[in-house]
């Protein structure tokens, strides 16, 4: 389930915003993805909010607030760093699917 989204200062670049969504795993353990935060066609926040049912127009304004709370399947990669630590790294989001939705 999407817990939180935030516009957040970018680690990496100064200036640069990037926008945190918190998945809630289970048992209260949350993983964190970070997103540009622009729409197009191309866009990873862009395939996210289609992915979980919403639908774009060319020029539309999204509210990402409204992502929170929809419940979706993250698909996770375990890795390891470069110091041997090993960790979890979200690989995909998908939306959960209700038991009487169809599958396509």
């Amino acid at each position: 389930m999407i817990k939180h989204v935030a516009l957040v200062e970018s680690r990496f670049k100064d200036g640069e915003k990037r926008l945190l969504v918190q998945f809630e795993i289970g048992n209260g353990y949350v993983l964190s993805k970070y997103y540009t935060p622009i729409l197009t066609k191309k866009s990873k926040l862009s395939a996210l909010i289609s992915e979980l049912g919403y639908r774009l127009e060319r020029g539309q304004l999204f509210n990402v607030a409204t992502i929170i709370g929809q419940k979706c399947l993250v698909t996770l990669l375990k890795k390891t760093s470069e110091s041997g630590e090993s960790y979890n790294k979200i690989e995909d989001v998908r939306r959960a699917r209700q038991k009487n939705e169809e599958k396509n």
